[in-house]
């Protein structure tokens, strides 16, 4: 099993926009993160 280090929308570290603000509801990006997150 590999080791992956869980990743958080909300962090503003080392990126200055939040990737969460930037899904917006109805598009591809949207439903595939809904899709992963519910199959995880």
């Amino acid at each position: 099993m590999a080791n992956y280090i869980p990743y958080d929308y909300n962090q503003n570290v080392m990126v200055v926009i939040s990737y969460q603000d930037q899904l917006q509801a109805g598009t591809f990006e949207h439903a595939l993160h809904y899709l992963v997150t519910k199959m995880g």
